[in-house]
């Protein structure tokens, strides 16, 4: 079943943002974010796999929107989207990298602490292969064969995340998924899809 939605929020700049959502069984799960003139704020691609896998291959948020919640809103509305494949494992390859579009000159050294510090807030673990291959009890959830894409291609770090029944901030009513009002003492981000 293809899927195509579309929403709106305010990041913590009180910034508008548009989202666009194309969800497909065969191709998975595409989010992308734009300003309210049409620039991209940041995106989201999540693959299925075999194995209870999503393969998260990739997410970006340009620089100029960094640190205003949009990466984490990507994040969170991933989750409420994937709700229903709980017990799966999302992985992908912990790559700091920086988008031909995005202008902004960042180092890998910035780009690695800003990433490390984003998958750890989202509970995901960055996990690398040797650290894998010598500790395997403690990631039995992982297979030699999660570090590899295909014969060629092996990642040598992952991130992983365990799909787990949770609150997500979103509710659905009618049809469309609304963002849950904040609590106390805290701006409204208004979420409409």
């Amino acid at each position: 079943m293809d899927a195509f939605k579309e929403g709106h929020f305010h990041d913590r700049e009180n910034r508008e943002h548009t989202v666009e959502i194309t969800m497909s069984d065969k191709d998975g799960i595409s989010i992308k974010i734009f300003d309210s003139y049409g620039n991209p704020s940041g995106f989201m691609y999540l693959d299925y796999l075999p194995g209870k896998r999503i393969f998260l291959s990739s997410i970006y948020c340009y620089n100029y929107f960094r640190r205003c919640g949009i990466a984490t809103m990507m994040s969170n509305l991933a989750g409420y989207l994937l709700r229903n494949y709980s017990g799966y494992l999302i992985i992908g390859a912990y790559h700091p990298y920086r988008a031909s579009l995005d202008d902004a000159e960042v180092s890998k050294e910035e780009l690695d602490i800003a990433a490390r510090s984003f998958y750890e807030k989202m509970g995901y673990q960055i996990i690398s292969y040797d650290d894998y291959l010598n500790n395997r009890d403690k990631y039995s959830d992982l297979t030699s064969s999660d570090f590899f894409v295909s014969d060629e291609v092996h990642i040598s770090t992952l991130v992983t995340k365990k799909i787990e029944k949770q609150k997500y901030p979103f509710y659905e009513k009618d049809g469309i998924i609304y963002q849950e009002e904040p609590k106390q003492g805290r701006k409204r981000k208004r979420f409409l899809l």
